[in-house]
């Protein structure tokens, strides 16, 4: 299937492709909502591989798999796949992030605040202040 022109694509135009996906073993992540997506749709999606190692499906492409991956753009924003013509899949409800959850009031280790803070450092929009203390 040639790439589209678009910047994003739907499930429509991935009919017939044959997909890889990334699934996590917890459920969690985009897996569900993309599969959801193909049913609204009433596409019976052409899934020939979903794996939970990421890793795996980065290197079938790169051997030629001749195959549509659907992969975390986080994952693919490492620069392993630049080569490789992309789109973003226009899926509502997708756009997921990772989230940090503790007690307010329970102990953190010196080590798990700073974990915290710099994962904060690394993906906080510039100037923007922590809604929490640590």
């Amino acid at each position: 299937v040639p790439p589209p022109e678009a910047r994003s694509i739907g499930v429509e135009e991935l009919r017939e492709a044959p997909l890889m996906l990334s699934r996590r073993r917890d459920g969690g992540g985009g897996y569900d909502l993309i599969m959801r997506a193909f049913q609204d749709k009433g596409v019976r999606p052409n899934v020939v591989l979903d794996s939970q190692d990421t890793r795996l499906l980065h290197k079938l492409l790169r051997q030629g798999m001749s195959a549509v991956a659907i992969l975390p753009e986080r994952e693919v924003a490492a620069g392993t796949l630049e080569s490789f013509p992309m789109r973003r899949l226009d899926v509502p409800g997708l756009d997921l992030a990772p989230v940090l959850i503790w007690l307010e009031h329970a102990y953190l280790s010196r080590t798990a605040r700073r974990v915290i803070q710099c994962l904060h450092k690394v993906n906080a929009d510039p100037g923007e202040q922590p809604d929490f203390k640590i």
